[in-house]
This record gives C-alpha cells, sequence and structure tokens, in this order.
C-alpha cells in the first residue's frame, strides 16, 4: 500500500521534474554525468537506466560507453524487472510503460557488475530512494553487487524520506550541484 506521504512526495517532485525545459535537462544531465565519469572510467561494467520522461539522460552515457564497456539496461517482463547486455544502442524498442528496452535480449554472464546508475523520484541524504511504488529497482538491486549511485536533480534531493527495510540504499547520490557520498568505498 502506498503512503499517503510518499504518494504526495512523488506527485510534488514529478511536477517539478516535469516542469523542466529538455534545455535544462539536458545541461543538468550533462553536468551529472560529468561528476560521474571518474567512477564509471575505471568500471568494467555498468547497470543503468534508459532515460524517459525528464529523467536524467543516460542516453548519451550509454553511446559513450557501449564500446568500451559491458552495459547491462532493464527490461520489464510479466510485471517484473529483469536485466540484459546491450550491444548497440540502435537495438533499443519502446517496451512495456513506454520504457526503451533491447529488442535482443542477451542475458549478462554475472550480476557482479561494478557501477549501477540507479534513477528516483527523490533520494535523501543518506542514500535513501523514493522511485514509481513498485518495487521493480529494490527487487533486482538487491542481486546486483557493486557500486549503487542515485542520479537525480538537485531539487530531488529532500531531507528526509520514508523508507522500509527492502529499500535498497545508495552508496553515492550525484545532482547537478554535488555529490553525496554515504558508502566511503565510492
Amino acid at each position: 500500500m502506498i503512503s499517503i506521504e510518499k504518494k504526495l512526495l512523488r506527485e510534488e517532485t514529478l511536477k517539478k521534474r516535469n516542469s523542466q525545459s529538455q534545455y535544462s535537462i539536458q545541461n543538468k544531465s550533462k553536468k551529472i554525468l560529468d561528476r560521474a565519469t571518474p567512477i564509471l572510467k575505471d568500471a568494467k561494467s555498468i547497470f543503468t537506466y534508459i532515460s524517459m520522461n525528464r529523467e536524467v539522460d543516460t542516453l548519451n552515457l550509454i553511446e559513450k560507453y557501449i564500446k568500451q564497456k559491458t552495459i547491462i539496461v532493464p527490461y520489464v517482463k510479466n510485471r517484473l524487472i529483469y536485466v540484459s547486455e546491450l550491444k548497440d544502442i540502435n537495438d533499443l524498442k519502446v517496451g512495456k510503460y513506454g520504457i526503451l528496452e533491447p529488442s535482443q535480449i542477451i542475458q549478462p554472464k554475472t550480476y557482479e557488475i561494478d557501477v549501477s546508475l540507479v534513477p528516483g523520484v527523490a533520494f535523501d541524504q543518506k542514500g535513501n530512494r523514493v522511485g514509481f511504488g513498485k518495487g521493480y529497482y529494490d527487487r533486482i538491486l538487491k542481486k546486483i553487487k557493486g557500486i549503487k549511485i542515485g542520479l537525480c536533480f538537485d531539487f530531488q534531493i529532500k531531507e528526509k524520506l520514508p523508507y522500509s527495510s527492502h529499500d535498497v540504499r545508495m552508496d553515492t547520490i550525484i545532482t547537478e550541484k554535488r555529490k553525496i557520498i554515504i558508502n566511503c568505498n565510492t
């Protein structure tokens, strides 16, 4: 059951995120991905969402690293999230919920992923995350090893978020203005 607190938080934050211009999103996304580069440059494998609906844009990052690193992306099947290796950005198609996903599913050799880039509606400085309430990312992130990085715009950082025992915390959160390190291994 969705708490009223989380529902209102989602509505308020998404309204602000959706009011941004495409120029602003691209400009802020570039700054965010530039801040992430020192962590990503040494990674052999990256699990990343494929941006949509005015999220921090990850398509440029995928394009930048797809020939150099193993890129793993999510897809939804039967209301569950799975992962697939992505070999070519042109292999993306519109899938469930209007999300881009791989047209050809390639099972990754391992869940030993170096870095996971995670979307969210809101984050707090302790690494807690509020997503869309389906629990998709928490279920998959529990299986994935490696550094978990929340990517968001600075206004998506809240002082304190409600969280549950099944929620997966981020190790680092990166915005266009700052990098919040929660786990000092990042």
